[in-house]
């Protein structure tokens, strides 16, 4: 019994054709690798921008005392109170910190200094 081929290639052609398929799938996989080192989007195609992104996971209170603080430190001289705003705007940030409730930034620093 005989057997027919659609396409009668010789074994150069049929390797060359393969590693060109090689070569496509591996630039594809390159190319989709890239692609997903960026950042997700958090929703609706937005990026948070870097210095917002602390924010994610916050309280309402801890974001506007840091706000708050941050204004507040702009105009302060007092050594005592900027390093205890200071520490606590860190730890704040990095989530070591909660504010349930809205306190502010004077209220806070009688309470601590």
């Amino acid at each position: 019994m005989k057997t027919t081929t659609i396409l009668d290639l010789s074994p150069v052609t049929t390797v060359i054709i393969l590693v060109a398929c090689f070569l496509v799938g591996a630039a594809i996989l390159v190319i989709v690798a890239r692609g997903s080192s960026r950042p997700r989007s958090l929703g609706y195609g937005a990026l948070i921008p870097e210095e917002n992104r602390w924010q994610v996971g916050m309280t309402r209170a801890s974001i506007s005392f840091v706000y708050d603080a941050e204004e507040y430190l702009k105009t302060c001289s007092d050594l005592a109170e900027r390093s205890v705003l200071s520490l606590t705007i860190d730890r704040l940030k990095r989530g070591e910190m909660v504010f349930r409730e809205h306190r502010s930034v004077e209220g806070y620093l009688h309470r601590e200094v």
